[in-house]
C-alpha cells in the first residue's frame, strides 16, 4: 500500500499553492483556530440537543466521549418493535 503523505507537497511547492487550497473550502492555516471553531460548534449543539431532552431522562458523555442516555420512552409515531 502507497503512503499518501509521499504526494504531499512541501516546500516552494506547498508556499506557492497553500492560499488556494486553505481559501477554496475557507480553512484556516493555523488548526488550533479551526479545531476551537469546531469545538465550539460542537459543544453549542450538543448542549441544544440537551435541553430538548425530556427532564426525566438522564444522560451524559463518558471519557472516551460516548453518549449515555436512560432508557427512553417508544416515541408515538414510531413503529412496532
Amino acid at each position: 500500500m502507497a503512503d499518501p503523505r509521499a504526494q504531499l507537497l512541501a516546500g516552494e511547492a506547498w508556499e506557492a499553492a497553500k492560499a488556494p487550497v486553505l481559501n477554496a473550502p475557507q480553512l484556516h492555516e493555523d488548526p488550533e483556530r479551526l479545531l476551537e471553531e469546531r469545538a465550539a460548534d460542537l459543544d453549542a449543539a450538543l448542549r441544544d440537543a440537551a435541553s430538548r431532552l425530556d427532564t426525566d431522562v438522564q444522560a451524559s458523555v463518558d471519557a472516551e466521549g460516548r453518549l449515555h442516555a436512560s432508557a427512553l420512552g417508544r416515541h408515538p409515531g414510531s413503529p412496532q418493535a
